[in-house]
This record gives structure tokens, sequence and C-alpha cells, in this order.
């Protein structure tokens, strides 16, 4: 647990994304704890008054997220389903939504994936290992390796 929030940590400068972060890992631990009962309650306090109270975030500790996360503007807004699984060294902005549809599964992230802000990845969609997710983008089919994804432009429309 502790070279995966030194790992977070090298990344995430901002103090609240380090906060969140040392939230999730330490519930991510105890969730798999001996010492389970007892060790969870620390975690819910500081889960519930923090992590959703401070940032608004949504990062529960049944989501796999892997070492090197790093989350911009103290993770305002972030929404990650308790069955999502993020890789390595992701970079998520702020507002991102990665869950369910519905019954049919959740996002599965590859290594160093960016989710731009405001964007959703939902439904049981892969995204490969490099993409990069534009502001505002909704992903609901599965992305390639190193591609990019953005959201329609902006349209004028003259009244």
């Amino acid at each position: 647990m502790l070279d995966t929030l030194r790992a977070d940590w090298r990344i995430s400068h901002d103090p609240l994304s380090r906060l969140v972060l040392a939230v999730y890992r330490y519930g991510n631990w105890a969730e798999h704890s001996r010492l389970r009962p007892l060790a969870l309650w620390p975690y819910r306090v500081a889960n519930l008054l923090l992590v959703r109270g401070l940032a608004g975030c949504d990062l529960p500790r049944q989501a796999q997220l892997g070492p090197g996360v790093q989350l911009h503007h103290g993770g305002r807004g972030v929404a990650v389903s308790k069955r999502a699984v993020l890789g390595a060294c992701c970079e998520i902005y702020q507002g991102v939504s990665v869950g369910n549809r519905d019954a049919s599964g959740v996002p599965v992230l590859g290594d160093r994936v960016t989710l731009g802000a405001y964007a959703a990845v939902l439904g049981p969609v892969k995204v490969g290992d490099r993409a990069k997710v534009g502001p505002h983008a909704v992903v609901l089919t599965d992305v390639p390796p190193g591609a990019l994804v953005r959201s329609p432009a902006a349209e004028i429309v003259l009244r």
C-alpha cells in the first residue's frame, strides 16, 4: 500500500488530491485486511467528511486503481464505480464519470489513460493504454490503445 501511495504522491502535487488518494488507498487496504471490521471505521469517517464532503469525489474503496493515479483539481466531481478498473498512471480531471450504464458491466482502463474534464466512460468498455478521452466526451464503445476520443465541437447558432 505504501509504495502505491508514494507513486500517487510523486505525480499528484495538489494536497486535496493527495488526501483523496490516501483515504482511497487506506480503504482499499482495509477492505482486504484481517482487521476489516475495525479498520473500516476510520475509512468511513474520512471518506464521508474529506473525500465526499470536502472534495465532492466518489472514489469507493472497492474500485481497482493502479499506482500513480493523478487526480487534477483535487478530484472534484469525480465519480468511479466500485467495480471499475483503472490501470497505472491514469490522469483524471474534474467531473469525470467512470461507471456502468446498466447491469452489463463497467469500464476497464489501461495504463496511462487520460480522461479530460467532465468526460464519461460508461458501460462494459475497454480503453486501451495511452488513450486520451477529451473533455465532455462520452465513451460507450471500446477505445484502441493510443487513440484520441473527443466530443463534438460547439456549433454557433444565430438567432
